[in-house]
Order: structure tokens, then C-alpha cells, then sequence
């Protein structure tokens, strides 16, 4: 029988696979936004049936779903910006590869879980791919590499996002009495809130029309968000925080090779080293 902690990487794992195949999604879109909303919507248009099966959250369950959904809309529309503004190969690398670093800092601090001297040489081995990336990408070259640099500051910021609502929601499911309540109520509710008054306002009384017509990748899209995070939830449930996002943080691997065979993005060796390097480093946090 499988235990606990061998199922929480199994399916961080496959949530990895998922969430690098949308992210290639994302990328090749010429409207992120809409596509973004789309995975939102949609999400929430599957698991509308299943909260009649769930018990009502509680008070302070309804506290981490809110924070949850703040986060979540600024780290789309990070995430989104840094993909206009860089390639996926440099933004995926950044924006997943710092979270497990600060994950594990942060599961240190508010979750009880302990760091060690192999976790400590994880995160000197993600150090040192961001770095790789960054000197790759120009940040010592001025003027015609703006929008890059741009791009990889909000990867960054991203990554921030990221750590947030992996803390948030991690501590939130561990509070809920049941694990279905908390996942279903999150992408009815808390992905899509805030989303939907900034769409609302952002396209004015046209949000239905300008959605319809990417319904196609919208729809398969949101069956990969909802697979992807879902998983990652049940994840972050039963194994330990840093160990989860580690573990799913090799969706940078994927998002790389997706990115030079699909996008057709420039491939460097500096850049499958420094995706190696902060794999390794994600591996090493928690192994």
C-alpha cells in the first residue's frame, strides 16, 4: 500500500506535468488574460455540481480561502505580464524555481517542518540556476534587453505568489474537517473573484463575447488548471509542504523542453543547465 508521503509526491509530480503543459498554453496565447480567465472560469463551471456533495466551510476555513484568492489574482497577472515580456524558458525557470526556497523557509517558520544542511545545499543549487538565468538574459547588458529584464524581475515577483499561496492554502486544507470542501469551494470561489470584477471593468459589459470565441482552449485549459492545482492541494494535504512544492517545481523541466520544442525558443546551454540546476536544487530541499 501505498503511504502517505510516496502519494503526496506522486501526485505533485503529475501536477507538475499538467501545470508545464498549460504554461505552454499560456504562452503561445495571444490573449493570456482571457485564456487565464478561461481556466478560471472553467474550473469553476466543473466543480459547480460536486459543492452540493461537500460539507459548508467553516469561519476560519472562509479566512484562507479569501487570502488564497487575493493572491492568486496578482500572481496571474504577474505571471501573465512576465510571459508578454520574456520566454517561457527564462520566466518558468525564475518564477517556479525560487517558491520551493522560500517555501521551505516559510514552512520553517509557520509550519513546524525542519530545514537541513542537504535542503540548504538545494537552495544553494537554485541560487545559482536564477543566476545563470539572469546573467543569460542580459541583466549585464543595458538598453535593448529592458523588456527582458522587466520580464525576469516579474518572474520573481511571481515566485513571491507563488510561495504565498502555497503557505496560504496549505495551512487552509490542513484546517478544513474535509479535503473536497476546501478544493471545490477554492476554484468556485476563490480563483476567480477578484478576476471577474477586473474583467468585468476591463472589457465593459463585453466579457461573455470576448470569452466565447477561445472557449475551445479555454475549456482544456481549465481541465489542466483544475487537474493541476486540485492534485497539488490533495499534495500539500498529506506530505509536507517544501517536499510537495519541490517535487512539483520539476514542471520547470518540462516547461523548458515544451518551450524549445512547441514555442520554438532559443535553446542554450545556459539555459537547460540553469533549468538542471534549479531542479536538482528542488529535488535536494527535500529529499
Amino acid at each position: 500500500m501505498i503511504s502517505a508521503p510516496t502519494l503526496a509526491i506522486i501526485l505533485a509530480l503529475i501536477s507538475a506535468i499538467m501545470h508545464a503543459t498549460n504554461s505552454v498554453l499560456l504562452k503561445k496565447s495571444h490573449e493570456r488574460l482571457l485564456l487565464r480567465a478561461w481556466m478560471g472560469f472553467g474550473a469553476a463551471i466543473i466543480s459547480f455540481p460536486f459543492i452540493f456533495f461537500v460539507p459548508f466551510p467553516s469561519g476560519n476555513v472562509w479566512i484562507y480561502l479569501g487570502l488564497s484568492g487575493i493572491v492568486h489574482f496578482f500572481y496571474q497577472i504577474l505571471l501573465i505580464n512576465s510571459y508578454r515580456l520574456a520566454d517561457l524558458t527564462v520566466v518558468y525557470p525564475i518564477a517556479r524555481g525560487i517558491s520551493p526556497l522560500m517555501i521551505t523557509l516559510g514552512a520553517l517558520v509557520f509550519l513546524d517542518e525542519q530545514i537541513n544542511l542537504q535542503s540548504g545545499f538545494g537552495i544553494a543549487l537554485i541560487t545559482s540556476g536564477i543566476l545563470l538565468l539572469a546573467v543569460e538574459n542580459g541583466f549585464r547588458s543595458s538598453g535593448h534587453n529592458n523588456s527582458k529584464q522587466l520580464g525576469i524581475f516579474l518572474a520573481l515577483l511571481t515566485g513571491l505568489g507563488i510561495t504565498s499561496y502555497t503557505l496560504i492554502d496549505t495551512h487552509g486544507i490542513r484546517l478544513s474537517e474535509n479535503l473536497w470542501s476546501y478544493i471545490l469551494w477554492y476554484f468556485l470561489i476563490s480563483e476567480n473573484t477578484l478576476m471577474i470584477l477586473y474583467l468585468n471593468r476591463r472589457y465593459k459589459g463585453r466579457l461573455l463575447s470576448a470569452l466565447w470565441p477561445h472557449k475551445g482552449m479555454g475549456l482544456l485549459a481549465a481541465i489542466l488548471s483544475l487537474g493541476s492545482y486540485g492534485l497539488a492541494l490533495v499534495a500539500l494535504r498529506f506530505g509536507p509542504a517544501a517536499q510537495v512544492a519541490a517535487m512539483r517545481e520539476t514542471s520547470v523541466i518540462f516547461g523548458t523542453i515544451l518551450g524549445i520544442f512547441f514555442l520554438k525558443e532559443r535553446c542554450s546551454w545556459a539555459r537547460v543547465m540553469a533549468a538542471m540546476l534549479v531542479v536538482t536544487g528542488c529535488i535536494f530541499t527535500r529529499l
